[in-house]
């Protein structure tokens, strides 16, 4: 009778975990530098997203996650779980974790999933949260000595061998060392600051050098090797000082002063009238009407000039005293001025556009001439004479 109670307790706590959606399938253990696995089961969805999160660590070397929910699509991403299929199933979220080469046995790592789990009708449950723990294992110690000698089969004749001493009796005279744990400290701090860093803030040479010394350090600490470890921190170290910082200060000062000139409504205006009369213009060059092409040239030139003269009021509102004679500053000096940046932009800007405007010129008028020539098709004609007639 107290068994069958003790049968019925269980199969109460069972269907009470299955009803909570998930629980971890026992605690997991492994050595320094294995891996152990931690399921989730889960039963009767339709989909499940949540994060996994690890109480403990710095005893990690890497996670990877697998499930076996059939016909479910999705997968993990940054210790995210976003997993839906069409039809209800049943399986397990399995969590592999590989403990570092240098982990103190006793240590421990507890993994805990917080999840929520949607219906057919792609509702979602409340979060809930289920955790399984990793523990540490000593490695196993290995005998000092062996046996030196077998028992005998016939005792009645020990005289007959008295010059075979036993064939192992050498192995105690080269006692094996203790290995020291690996320190991985240095290479540990140096990846974390190494991770911190922004790629778009060092030039891609300098970044391309870090990226691989960062590579080999990440499997450097699974040596264990001292020197391989070393060598992996010292090549970090010298990557991260090496890096060379990108200066954007010239490119945005040049955008900074290009916007400025270009915000001015007055220029903007005849900057959109010009390329409105050099369209205009342009549609003319096959027209055939010489009042209107007189027209367009004369109206292009006419906006030119003013797009020049209000460059030169802009100069000289910048520079009021200009005709009064004084120091010239030194050419550096003048450089840094922000006036002389403005003008140095407007004088670039008036340069392109005299540049475009007689390229676009030039071209029309090039297709004009060859729209000149005579296609007219050749037809004979019979001329007869009136007299003839």
């Amino acid at each position: 009778m107290k068994t069958w109670k003790k049968v019925l307790a269980m199969t109460v706590v069972l269907v009470m975990l299955v009803a909570l959606g998930a629980f971890a399938v026992g605690a997991a253990s492994a050595q320094p530098g294995q891996t152990a696995y931690v399921s989730f089961s889960v039963s009767g969805i339709y989909g499940i997203q949540g994060s996994f999160s690890f109480s403990n660590p710095g005893i990690v070397s890497s996670v990877s996650y697998s499930h076996s929910f059939a016909g479910m699509m999705g997968g993990f991403n940054n210790d995210k779980c976003a997993l839906a299929g069409a039809t209800e199933v049943s399986g397990a979220v399995t969590v592999a974790v590989t403990l570092k080469a240098n982990a103190k046995p006793g240590d421990s790592c507890t993994v805990t999933f917080a999840y929520q789990t949607s219906d057919g009708e792609g509702q979602l449950s409340g979060t809930k949260t289920v955790s399984g723990t990793v523990t540490v294992e000593a490695p196993p110690t290995e005998p000092t000595t062996e046996p030196t000698t077998e028992p005998t089969t016939e005792p009645t004749n020990p005289p007959t061998q008295p010059t075979n001493p036993p064939t192992q009796p050498t192995r105690p005279t080269q006692p094996t060392r203790p290995t020291e744990p690996v320190d991985t400290a240095e290479l540990e701090a140096l990846i974390a600051q190494a991770e911190k860093l922004e790629k778009t803030e060092y030039t891609e040479k300098s970044w391309t050098v870090l990226e691989e010394a960062l590579k080999e350090a990440r499997e450097a600490l699974e040596s264990d090797d001292q020197d391989t470890v070393d060598a992996a921190a010292a090549a970090l170290k010298e990557a991260i000082d090496g890096l060379v910082k990108m200066d954007y200060s010239k490119l945005i000062q040049a955008l900074e002063d290009a916007n400025k000139l270009l915000a001015d409504d007055e220029l903007g205006q005849l900057w959109n009238k010009l390329i409105q009369a050099i369209n205009d213009g342009s549609l003319l060059l096959t027209s055939g009407d010489q009042d209107a092409v007189d027209a367009a040239a004369e109206q292009i030139n006419q906006l030119l000039q003013q797009i020049v003269e209000y460059l030169q009021k802009l100069q000289e509102q910048e520079n009021p005293d200009v005709t009064e004679p004084a120091e010239e500053p030194e050419p550096e000096a003048m450089c840094n001025l922000p006036q002389h940046n403005t003008m140095r932009v407007v004088m670039i800007i008036s340069l392109v556009l005299n540049v475009v405007l007689i390229g676009v010129l030039v071209y029309f008028v090039v297709q004009k001439m060859r729209n000149r020539k005579d296609d007219t098709p050749i037809i004979d004609y019979d001329i007869i004479d009136d007299e003839e007639e």
